[in-house]
């Protein structure tokens, strides 16, 4: 047995086999009879079935990779069945595991998850079992990857927690609270380079992609944030030497570069985004633009310095901050108002008083009066002629002579009231239908 275990290992060796030992023990237990592992420097004839193993070295001879040629391979924490239609787990995709659960301590949390590109479905698998409470989605566009997933999810009695899909991420409309990928990432020249073995028996499908590998990175910046809940990650594996082009590709997109992750041999393997929240900060937005509108709102109304109240059925004015003269040492040193303020503020009062006149409601015309009057009086203080400022303001233009009396309210309201004052005695009202100012600066 000793010679057989010799020779078979000057043959890996001159076919440089990597890790000859290791594939010669691998494949020595494969052809063991009763399927337990044997080692190389205790070997017992009997244990071993001869013609198979010589089955098999010759295979692993012609460079097939000894997963391929024992329908197995270790990941994780878990051994999984592959065959020529899906990639043998790597090591370094063990990263998307390890990251997914530095992200989410709690292992009993509801999480939905998905697989892009699930292939035997080794993450997927490996997820579900960290993450008993969570429900998972695997999908892949080769019924041939779907079926060696289905039986490793049979094999580990997790056919009620994944579901399988025969499709691509954008025909999913859910969404997820963690996406993982392991997409193709090669470039054909970079494929060209890669073992023989790869390019003899791995599906060159899951291995290369369009735009020198960089194509389902494109497309996962363009739509992978629509099926992304807020505060959820996307995790993925990329090539040698593709970091700065992955970030500038999603340097457009609504999702936030978290993490980048090294393999073993210190090179950028693994990327964490993180979606923004979106709509968080938009609302934020919305209710910051609402409190500007309200802050404008209060400085308009303050510079106005006015503001509304209901009295007896009747809406009034009530002033909110009125000059005090003695405050201002005298009109002519208060600075809350410009003279053009002033006059419009006179003329103002001036029309509401005439116009609640003409209501026959003379309570409320004398309130106006009085706001009138101080206007009036802050006029002569700064110096503003009346007369000169009511005709130039078409704005605040008094009413006519002839709208006033053709009201015949007015004659009823007045004869009406039982109190002394005569018409004579309303400040803005005189012989000829013009503003006694006399009884105004009175």
């Amino acid at each position: 047995m000793i010679e057989i275990v010799n020779d078979s290992l000057k043959k890996l060796k001159k076919k440089n086999i990597p890790n000859p030992e290791l594939d010669l023990r691998i494949l020595l237990s494969y052809a063991s009879k009763h399927n337990k592992n044997i080692f190389l420097n205790n070997i017992n004839i009997s244990d071993v079935d001869i013609d198979k193993f010589n089955l098999i070295l010759s295979k692993r001879l012609n460079n097939q990779p000894v997963s391929k040629i024992i329908n197995k391979k270790s990941f994780w924490k878990s051994d999984f069945f592959v065959n020529f239609d899906v990639l043998d787990p790597r090591p370094e995709t063990e990263l998307i595991v390890e990251e997914t659960l530095k992200n989410y301590k709690n292992k009993s949390q509801k999480l939905k998850i998905l697989d892009i590109g699930t292939g035997s479905g080794c993450i997927s698998i490996s997820l579900a079992k960290e993450f008993p409470n969570s429900s998972l989605t695997a999908i892949d566009i080769s019924k041939k990857a779907l079926r060696v997933a289905k039986k490793n999810i049979i094999l580990n009695k997790l056919d009620n927690q994944i579901e399988l899909k025969l499709c691509e991420f954008n025909d999913l409309n859910e969404k997820y609270d963690l996406i993982v990928s392991n997409p193709p990432y090669l470039s054909e020249d970079d494929y060209s380079k890669t073992q023989l073995e790869i390019k003899k028996y791995e599906p060159k499908i899951s291995l290369v992609a369009n735009e020198g590998g960089l194509s389902f990175y494109k497309m996962f910046a363009r739509n992978i944030e629509k099926i992304m809940n807020e505060n959820s990650h996307f995790i993925f594996e990329i090539g040698h030497n593709q970091l700065e082009s992955c970030k500038a590709i999603f340097s457009n997109s609504n999702l936030k570069l978290k993490k980048i992750t090294k393999d073993i041999q210190k090179i950028d393997r693994t990327l964490t985004f993180m979606k923004i929240w979106v709509e968080f900060f938009l609302n934020v937005y919305i209710v910051y633009n609402d409190l500007i509108i309200f802050k404008l709102l209060i400085n308009f109304f303050n510079s106005n310095k006015m503001m509304y109240k209901k009295t007896n059925g009747r809406t009034t004015y009530k002033t909110s901050r009125r000059p005090s003269y003695k405050k201002t040492g005298g009109y002519q040193n208060y600075k809350g108002r410009n003279k053009g303020n002033v006059s419009q503020q006179y003329n103002k009062y001036l029309k509401l008083a005439k116009e609640a006149f003409r209501s026959g409601d003379r309570i409320q015309s004398e309130y106006y009066y009085q706001f009138m009057d101080h206007y009036y009086r802050l006029m002569v203080e700064l110096g503003i002629s009346v007369d000169e400022n009511t005709q130039n303001n078409d704005v605040n233009q008094s009413i006519s002579d002839d709208t006033i009396t053709e009201n015949p309210n007015v004659e009823e309201n007045l004869d009406s009231k039982t109190d002394n004052q005569s018409i004579d005695t309303i400040p803005f009202i005189a012989e000829d239908s013009k503003v006694k100012k006399s009884k105004i600066s009175e």
